[in-house]
């Protein structure tokens, strides 16, 4: 620290470096403390995230309503029976 005449001067000198010692100080602290961490939010996130990942495989079982899925495999099984009859059989089969 230097010397400067008056105490207004003086107070400012020391005002200045104690904020440049605080500025040191805390990035000192930034540097060497952990963050800290709640355990019971933690826990209760990761059940949420597994909650949601059970939904998920629930909603692609049960995803769509029963006459949706029976019409789909009405069209599936028409498609086939369309394909069947365009079939040329040459009577040679083995």
């Amino acid at each position: 620290m230097r010397f400067v005449p008056g105490w207004a001067s003086l107070a400012n000198v020391v005002g200045q470096e104690l904020s440049r010692l605080d500025r040191l100080a805390s990035r000192y602290r930034k540097n060497r403390m952990a963050e800290l961490v709640n355990l019971r939010t933690v826990r209760k996130r990761a059940k949420r995230q597994q909650d949601e990942r059970h939904a998920a495989a629930n909603r692609l079982i049960h995803g769509q309503p029963k006459h949706v899925r029976s019409l789909d495999q009405a069209r599936e099984a028409k498609a086939a029976r369309d394909l069947d009859q365009h079939r040329i059989d040459t009577g040679d089969v083995p």
